[in-house]
């Protein structure tokens, strides 16, 4: 499995964990919680809506977390030392060693690839969207105040 299959995997298992609960919660009567318990699953002590939260925030954070590291881009070696600066754009291997390589080429130098700034972007997003439900998690944390 590719990192892009595995990053994949983890942002739709994020989103189904934060749309799961609510999806429950707006067909039956009463929240995923309480149905889970009714099932007899078991659940940590003190388990309750917000914990969902938490979970989708992991997940999207080690979607963003795969978005990294950068291909070869600020350092055009291989791996072998062989100076990979004036190879053809086209080449996917190492004329000195054969090893796959794979480099982002830019038109202008000390500039990102395209492709480079769209991960930056897209793993700026996730992170952003990681520390909302984050937030909201701590919120409901602070303010709920559990019956005796």
């Amino acid at each position: 499995m590719s990192k892009k299959q595995i990053s994949r995997l983890f942002l739709c298992v994020g989103a189904a964990v934060f749309v799961a609960p609510l999806l429950v919660s707006a067909i039956f009567p009463f929240s995923l919680i309480k149905a889970l318990r009714l099932m007899y699953i078991p659940l940590p002590q003190g388990f309750d809506e917000q914990w969902w939260l938490y979970i989708s925030a992991f997940f999207l954070c080690v979607t963003g977390l795969l978005q990294f590291p950068f291909k070869e881009e600020e350092g055009w070696t291989c791996a072998c030392g062989y100076d990979l600066s004036y190879l053809d754009s086209k080449s996917k291997e190492c004329p000195e060693c054969g090893a796959f390589i794979q480099i982002e080429w830019t038109s202008t130098p000390g500039e990102y690839a395209r492709e480079t700034k769209r991960r930056l972007n897209y793993a700026l997003l996730l992170f952003l969207i990681a520390t909302m439900f984050a937030f909201i998690g701590i919120w409901m944390d602070i303010t709920y105040v559990r019956p005796r």
